[in-house]
This record gives C-alpha cells, structure tokens and sequence, in this order.
C-alpha cells in the first residue's frame, strides 16, 4: 500500500496517549464494558495454548483480561512507541513489537489466533474509498499470518446516525471480499450490540 494517508488513524491514537495516558480514554472508549464483551466473544474462539497476536495492542487490555481464564503465549504490535515500552515494563512475559506492518513487510511471524480489536472503526478525514482499501489491505495481510483464526471488528452501516469521523462497513461488501480473497469459513457476530460486528475467519 503505498498511501500514507492511514497515519492519520495511528497519529490519532499517539495524540491521545499524550493527552489521556495509558487509560481506555487514550482508545476514545467511553468505559470498558463494550469492550470487555468484545473480549469475551473474540475468546471465545481461542484454544488452549494458542499463540496470540494482539494487532494494535494499546495496552494490552485483551491480555488483562484474557490471563485469568486461559494460558497462552501472548504477543502484541503497535506503532506506538511509548505504549509499547509502557507494555514492555508491565508485562515482562509477553513479547511486543514496535513496528508498522504496512511499511515493514518483512515481518511475518505467525500466531494460531490473530485479534484487531477497533482497528477499522476510526477513518478521522480519510474517504470511504481509502478506508475500505486499508481495511482490505490489512485483513489480508493479518490472514497471512495467523494458523488458524483472525478476528476483528467493525461498525456497520445499516445504522440510524453516524459520527463523521469513524468508519462504517457494508456487511454485503465485506463479505464478498473475504469469500473472494480469504476464506469462506467465517462468521459474522451481530447479537452483541446495535452498531457493530465481529467477524471470525477460520483458515480453510
């Protein structure tokens, strides 16, 4: 992808680091309890021993929240630098890596379990067009390097009002492109909130 425009999405997020710290305002989350159900569902779908790669880790919150009830072998990315030293510090156990996978292509270190947890949701002055062309660009690249499953989620865009400055994907067009391109094993979670979904694709 040679468009850089997609920094203005990672440089929202180290601004807001800045300004709120290391707290789920820093993600623009209102509270933790969506957030935790997305948690929940995504673990749903994780095995016992799997190795798991937290794409956009922040910090670490799906590793908080996930060593009570299952043993795994954790690892997280993100651009960030400050929040990954931050992640370093706190949890010595998990491996991190401080990179942009879009400009760093040789990095292709597979995971069993692959989770993007509010990746796709922000677009900030980026076109719709654009956005989808990231957000494809990622899927398949995270497909890539997962063994068995990749999750993440996504606003839809059969909603009543939508915020200007987040993304909204059309399940229809979605669907094609993982069928097209991916997989046809997957699921499409809609039971958990009004707004968004979560999508698990299984490597065939």
């Amino acid at each position: 992808m040679k468009s850089k425009k997609y920094k203005s999405i990672t440089n929202h997020y180290s601004n807001s680091f800045k300004k709120f710290g290391f707290t789920y305002k820093a993600l623009n989350w209102n509270n933790l309890v969506l957030n935790n159900l997305r948690f929940k569902i995504a673990s749903q779908y994780i095995e016992r021993n799997n190795s798991i790669l937290d794409f956009g880790c922040g910090m670490s919150l799906f590793y908080k929240f996930l060593k009570r009830n299952f043993y795994i072998k954790y690892s997280g990315i993100d651009t960030d630098s400050s929040v990954i030293k931050f992640c370093k510090k706190k949890y010595k156990q998990n491996s991190y890596y401080n990179i942009d996978i879009i400009e760093d292509t040789k990095f292709n270190k597979k995971h069993d379990f692959v989770f993007a947890n509010g990746i796709f949701t922000q677009k900030r002055n980026l076109t719709n067009e654009y956005m989808y062309q990231y957000t494809f660009f990622l899927i398949k690249k995270l497909f890539k390097i997962t063994k068995k499953k990749l999750v993440f989620n996504i606003l839809i865009d059969t909603v009543d009002w939508k915020n200007s400055k987040n993304f909204y994907v059309s399940l229809d067009k979605i669907s094609k492109f993982i069928k097209k391109n991916l997989s046809k094993k997957f699921i499409i979670r809609h039971d958990y909130n009004n707004y968004e979904c979560m999508i698990i694709i299984f490597k065939d």
